[in-house]
């Protein structure tokens, strides 16, 4: 598989540059990181904040407002993982959002404004998230499944049974295998897989939508379009428009 210098998944996290108008109210199943380099403003829950970047809660309603389209770093952390559990403890403990601390935003805003996403993530997970979990070692098995996913073109529906045979485990005992190494389940880290796949494809090759949503393992347009407005917020268009600007 490709990869983008715009959008990324990585075991707890789905980290993506945008540059789109203002969304629709929406919340996600997912706490929420948002980092713009000038101050917006957030709607939360109808009540206003004027920031640069937020830690929001999950399933919190939300919405961006701002004049001018704006190029902003979202990203969305599964919850139950390690990293939820850590920003509830440390950060937000029973808040709706909070802001990032101003020296975290200020080093943000800089690999933001140079488009580098991976940088950036490592700079915000060394910085939020005080733990060894990202660089401890992952069950071999686990990590021939990861190397196999990155290397195929499609995740079809027979996916599962080809990692059962290559893993010779269970299709139970995988998926338990999996959340226990990864801090997530299969089935969403295969959604974010795909979703990621979709738009590397649109943004890298000029597949068309529907194209893409087929290559990359969704039944139909449709299929992912339902996929990108629960994990997103907006409509596919918004969001697929989004990404055609660099």
């Amino acid at each position: 598989m490709v990869e983008s210098d715009l959008i990324f998944y990585k075991r707890n996290r789905f980290g993506i540059f945008v540059k789109y108008n203002s969304p629709e109210e929406h919340s996600h199943f997912a706490k929420h990181i948002i980092i713009a380099e000038n101050p917006i403003l957030f709607k939360i829950e109808g009540e206003n904040l004027l920031s640069s970047g937020l830690i929001i809660q999950s399933n919190v309603s939300h919405k961006l407002e701002y004049e001018e389209c704006e190029i902003v770093f979202t990203m969305l952390i599964d919850e139950g993982s390690k990293f939820s559990d850590y920003l509830d403890d440390n950060f937000l403990m029973d808040r709706r959002c909070i802001e990032l601390p101003e020296e975290i935003l200020e080093k943000s805003k800089l690999f933001l404004k140079e488009l580098k996403i991976r940088e950036l993530d490592k700079y915000l997970m060394e910085n939020l998230y005080i733990d060894d979990d990202e660089n401890r070692e992952v069950d071999d098995r686990i990590k021939k499944a990861i190397d196999y996913i990155e290397e195929i073109e499609t995740i079809d529906s027979t996916l599962f049974k080809k990692i059962s045979a290559i893993t010779y485990l269970s299709e139970s005992r995988f998926s338990h295998l999996f959340r226990e190494e990864m801090g997530t389940s299969f089935k969403n880290y295969i959604l974010h897989k795909r979703i990621q796949r979709v738009c590397e494809l649109v943004m890298i090759y000029g597949y068309s939508i529907t194209d893409a949503a087929i290559e990359a393992g969704f039944s139909s347009s449709s299929h992912f379009s339902t996929a990108c407005k629960n994990k997103f917020g907006i409509s596919l268009t918004d969001f697929m428009n989004s990404l055609n600007w660099k």
